[in-house]
């Protein structure tokens, strides 16, 4: 445009005046339209960083779960194995006594027969 005569065809005068108009107008429209989709960007960057603080927070809430969880099942099992072990206890406890009364009753067998009376 700055290379027609006449850029305002009624005013000669303001030719001079729109000539340096125009190219400042013409830098702030690009401005403008650089800054517009910089904002877009940041505006996209923006949403996706509350998603990420969400899923963040969701990961948290699933690692506390799941740790939950895993103490839960450790402690059933811990509960399971100790009653388990109490009742092998208890039963090494009975075989014992039964192997008492066996030995003692074998002894008392064997004097019983072969005693000299």
């Amino acid at each position: 445009m700055l290379n027609l005569e006449n850029i305002h065809w009624f005013c000669g005068g303001c030719n001079p005046v729109i000539g340096r108009v125009l190219p400042t107008l013409t830098k702030l429209e690009m401005k403008q339209n650089r800054l517009e989709e910089e904002m877009k960007l940041n505006m996209k960057v923006s949403d996706l960083s509350i998603v990420s603080e969400k899923n963040g927070s969701n990961l948290k809430s699933m690692k506390a779960y799941n740790i939950k969880i895993t103490d839960d099942i450790i402690n059933t099992l811990k509960k399971d194995t100790d009653k388990q072990f109490v009742k092998v206890t208890e039963q090494i406890a009975d075989v014992r006594g039964i192997m008492a009364n066996t030995k003692s009753d074998m002894y008392k067998f064997v004097d019983d027969k072969f005693s000299l009376h």
